[in-house]
């Protein structure tokens, strides 16, 4: 069947994903307290892509995934849980 795994999860194209990532990434930067230009510090990566990964309009590279959840202090994992959530 397309678009469905074995799982029976339609699969969801790549916007959708990015924005649920973008919806996870903000709201675990809102609960850890700290602002994207100290999200961006903290992972090594610039302010304005923080902004563009929240927005959905990019997604990050797994690398960046990780770099952004050790900023956060939550392991890689959380962080993917909390946008699987969001789909």
């Amino acid at each position: 069947m397309p678009g469905v795994t074995k799982l029976g999860v339609v699969r969801a194209d790549r916007e959708i994903v990015a924005i649920a990532f973008g919806k996870a990434l903000r709201h675990c930067r809102e609960q850890a307290g700290i602002s994207q230009e100290e999200l961006a510090h903290s992972a090594g990566v610039d302010r304005t892509f923080v902004s563009r990964a929240e927005r959905g309009v990019c997604q990050p590279a797994l690398a960046t995934v990780l770099l952004l959840a050790r900023a956060l202090k939550m392991s890689a994992s959380s962080l993917v849980a909390t946008m699987e959530q969001n789909l």
